[in-house]
């Protein structure tokens, strides 16, 4: 969630939502400890901020499915060091510029859609907290279960950007070639066939069900009450066909998300570590994966 900003004000695109996202913070929007990390920024080198934000997250014991945090840390931060040691120069490019955007197409970036990410999972929260002041409010129960699978569909939609950034270091590992360009025009569908041969990555992407977030993308998913569970629709052999899904299942769905999200932050911090200082790395990747 935290962004170090350097000297980088010719991204404009990036800039803009690190600082919507760095007020939502500083007004309290994402909890006290996510406030105090962004006032005490400054007051750090890249390497010990990372370092606290590491350590601060990894002595949190009230993280549902945290070991999912710790496994998907790992997949994907084995992925960068394989691409690095075989090509620095265009990994840590690739890796630096993925929510800056590139140098030449600041557009491109994905600092804004992760900003919405966090916000819309942050809403969820929220509309959790109240209703469980209210259980009984029927209204507030159909805004967090709506809130449920939009957060969800919106955290695969950015998921599938953070594939973009996969894909093109698998294929640097591969020694292959690629546009990152076209991968990014590419449907899930297809991007996961082409990251996850095979399957590779199954526990890294099990969180992703294209049903649940096709529902949502279409607004052909809504919850019943009677059931506790959701009802999407979907075409299949050019019929439509309707099933439902678990109220659990989607939330698990949703968490899992999260965990993944969180991941990829924590890889990015811990090879920002590994390539500035290797003692500090070595201590903080012990006491994580001890």
């Amino acid at each position: 969630m935290i962004i170090l900003k350097e000297n980088i004000s010719q991204y404009s695109e990036f800039n803009e939502a690190a600082d919507e996202l760095d007020q939502l913070v500083s007004a309290g929007l994402f909890g006290e400890e996510s406030k105090q990390l962004v006032q005490d920024r400054d007051n750090y080198e890249d390497v010990d901020y990372f370092i606290r934000i590491l350590t601060e997250w990894h002595e949190d014991k009230n993280q549902a499915h945290k070991n999912k945090s710790y496994q998907y840390t790992l997949i994907i931060f084995k992925l960068f060091v394989e691409a690095v040691k075989e090509n620095p120069e265009k990994s840590v490019e690739l890796i630096s510029s993925f929510k800056l955007g590139d140098k030449n197409n600041t557009a491109m970036e994905f600092m804004t859609a992760y900003a919405e990410y966090v916000r819309v999972f942050n809403d969820t929260k929220t509309l959790l907290k109240e209703l469980n002041a209210d259980s009984r409010n029927i209204s507030k129960k159909l805004r967090y279960t709506k809130s449920i699978s939009v957060a969800y569909s919106n955290g695969i939609e950015y998921i599938s950007k953070t594939l973009n950034l996969l894909i093109c270091l698998e294929m640097i590992v591969k020694k292959e070639q690629y546009n990152f360009y076209e991968i990014n025009n590419m449907t899930l569908y297809e991007k996961i066939k082409l990251f996850n041969v095979d399957s590779k990555y199954d526990e890294l992407l099990e969180m992703i069900d294209r049903s649940l977030r096709n529902a949502e993308a279409h607004g052909t998913i809504s919850f019943v009450l009677k059931t506790n569970s959701y009802k999407i629709k979907f075409k299949k052999k050019g019929k439509i066909k309707e099933k439902n899904v678990s109220f659990e299942y989607l939330l698990e769905k949703l968490i899992f998300v999260g965990n993944y999200v969180q991941s990829f932050e924590f890889a990015g911090q811990l090879l920002t570590i590994g390539l500035k200082d290797r003692e500090k790395f070595l201590s903080i990747y012990n006491t994580l994966f001890k």
